[in-house]
């Protein structure tokens, strides 16, 4: 049972006369925290508060106290983390902790599983650049997976050979965070931030010859880094990267995507949405356009074609999908052509499904000039 559940199931308890003010105070005392003799006080609140439970920082602790505080945790919290766990720690944890999960990789131990958490929209993607980072990125996958997210992993794909990095454009294209894990210079986390429009975390690792001082130049060059929307984590610290990221995820969903209602179950398109062939906005907002997916309502891109062209590129295709395909949907999306295009090509125009996949209507295949360069206005009803 969660936090708030148990609050609430007291409460009422309260309420009905089940049970009485002295009793509910009694059991309010470990509401706030729990003291474990006298060398923890367990966070109970904290899930409350920050949307996080309390995870436990293996280093420095006995097995006896990990294992007390673990089981003091599970009775609370539909999953328990402990950090930084070494093989022969869990060893020892294994005999005191029943139903103990052990990661070697991430060296983390858990209780619970990802079934058993609150599910999250968003996907948070992270990428190495080095086999060496996999131990700080596994730590970050694991967590954001613990923590409710949908993970996607990519790994080994450093500048050195940024070609590796390259051919999967498109899982850069998916994410909604990215964690880039890098050690040696440091220098993957720009080259990402420079292809993607989603916030990029990056955590220096202290993967390096001598001169990389433990992890000290990659996160000096991270800070620097020319490429915005950059923000640094400290060094190894894959865990604060993946709550952070979970948190950006949590706060985004909280966020009021328009101030102006949309009106349900109209039969008219209603203008949403539209820019200019340079992609300035003329008229509404993105924001009523992905409030109004995320309430059912239906979508019609309507693209005007300047001068000759017929055809939309590729790059103004996954600008479209990308504005759609945020609101996690299944939407479905129609499309109308003005302008000098001619009927085929209604038919051979590239869209963005709502799936997240590229594709093309009909068998026409487009033969002509295109231009990512097309008016566009997003209608919905």
């Amino acid at each position: 049972m969660t936090q708030p559940e148990a609050l609430k199931l007291l409460l009422e308890a309260v309420a009905t006369g089940e049970i009485g003010p002295a009793a509910a105070q009694e059991k309010l005392k470990h509401f706030t925290f729990e003291p474990i003799e006298d060398f923890a006080k367990i966070d109970h609140h904290r899930r409350l508060r920050t949307g996080f439970p309390e995870v436990i920082w293996g280093p420095g602790k006995t097995s006896d106290q990990i294992a007390q505080i673990m089981e003091t945790m599970r009775q609370r919290n539909p999953v328990v983390m402990a950090t930084r766990i070494e093989p022969t720690v869990y060893e020892q944890l294994q005999e005191k902790v029943p139903g103990l999960q052990y990661y070697p990789v991430a060296r983390i131990c858990v209780l619970g599983t990802t079934e058993s958490v609150t599910q999250h929209s968003g996907v948070i993607s992270v990428l190495t650049a080095g086999t060496a980072d996999l131990p700080v990125a596994e730590e970050a996958a694991l967590t954001a997976e613990l923590s409710g997210f949908q993970v996607q992993r990519l790994w080994d794909v450093g500048v050195a050979g940024i070609h590796r990095l390259l051919s999967h454009r498109e899982m850069i294209d998916q994410a909604d965070v990215l964690v880039v894990v890098a050690g040696m210079e440091g220098a993957l986390p720009s080259v990402v931030a420079g292809m993607a429009d989603c916030p990029v975390i990056a955590v220096p690792t202290s993967v390096g010859y001598g001169a990389s001082f433990a992890g000290v130049a990659p996160l000096l060059t991270m800070l620097n880094s020319c490429a915005a929307g950059v923000g640094v984590v400290n060094i190894d610290n894959g865990f604060g990267a993946a709550v952070l990221a979970g948190q950006i995820l949590r706060t985004a969903q909280k966020l009021p995507h328009s101030s102006t209602p949309v009106a349900q179950g109209s039969a008219e398109w209603n203008l949403a949405y539209a820019h200019d062939p340079n992609g300035e906005p003329t008229a509404g907002e993105i924001a009523t356009l992905v409030d109004a997916i995320r309430q059912g309502c239906q979508v019609k891109l309507l693209i005007y074609f300047p001068e000759q062209y017929e055809y939309i590129s590729e790059a103004q295709n996954l600008w479209i999908k990308k504005s759609v395909v945020y609101a996690q949907t299944t939407t479905p999306v129609s499309f109308e052509c003005q302008g000098d295009a001619q009927d085929d090509a209604y038919q051979s125009t590239m869209f963005a499904s709502t799936q997240g996949e590229l594709k093309r209507v009909g068998k026409y295949e487009p033969q002509g000039n295109f231009t990512h360069q097309a008016a566009i206005s997003w209608f919905i009803k």
